[in-house]
């Protein structure tokens, strides 16, 4: 934070900023944002530039949906771009949870931190809470079903059409009579929820 501020806007969707004193009693929070905002540009930049080689390997005018061991994906690093997802997950997670909860503590009319979170990503924070933070297979909460535990150990993410998306599909399990599906777990991608999120939180100078 430059000492030269006067206000900074955490918000501008919704034109939240923070006044010269505010910056200051929030200072640590701030900080917090601006580490968390130079990882996830960094998670982006990477998981887009690897999106960009894959899609020069298929067909323009094919629909494409990759999931598993697909020769097309040679080469690919896999695991770091599965890997990308949870740290993305987790940490946009954490940066709009922060910006809500200062939103909240200044003015208590405004939503909950949660629910603030939950209205900009519900699809990202559903699978924070049951894949990245923890795997829903090991954590045994009761909250969640059978296919959501076995889902949350498969391959995270599967390629459609130009990008990576996590929880590419929905598992259905029947045991001893009772169903259950991991349809709470739909499909995100990286790239673009960055690129949505972009106007609110970090918008082109």
């Amino acid at each position: 934070m430059g000492s030269e501020e006067t206000a900074k806007t955490l918000d501008y969707i919704e034109n939240f900023t923070l006044s010269r004193e505010n910056l200051v009693k929030y200072f640590n929070e701030l900080n917090s944002l601006r580490y968390l905002s130079e990882g996830l540009s960094f998670l982006y930049k990477q998981v887009k530039k690897v999106e960009a080689t894959v899609t020069k390997r298929i067909d323009p005018k094919t629909c494409v949906f990759s999931y598993g061991n697909d020769p097309r994906m040679a080469g690919i690093p896999l695991g770091l771009i599965e890997c990308g997802f949870h740290w993305y997950s987790v940490s946009v997670c954490n940066y709009a949870l922060l910006i809500g909860w200062i939103r909240h503590t200044i003015d208590p009319n405004l939503p909950l931190p949660r629910n603030y979170v939950e209205s900009l990503i519900p699809d990202v924070k559903a699978w924070r809470d049951k894949v990245a933070a923890h795997f829903s297979r090991a954590s045994h909460d009761s909250r969640d079903n059978l296919a959501e535990q076995e889902v949350s150990v498969f391959p995270p993410i599967g390629f459609y059409d130009d990008a990576f998306y996590a929880a590419p599909m929905t598992l259905a399990i029947r045991k001893n009579g009772k169903k259950s599906t991991s349809e709470s777990l739909r499909g995100w991608s990286l790239t673009k929820t960055h690129e949505q999120l972009q106007p609110r939180y970090w918008p082109t100078p």
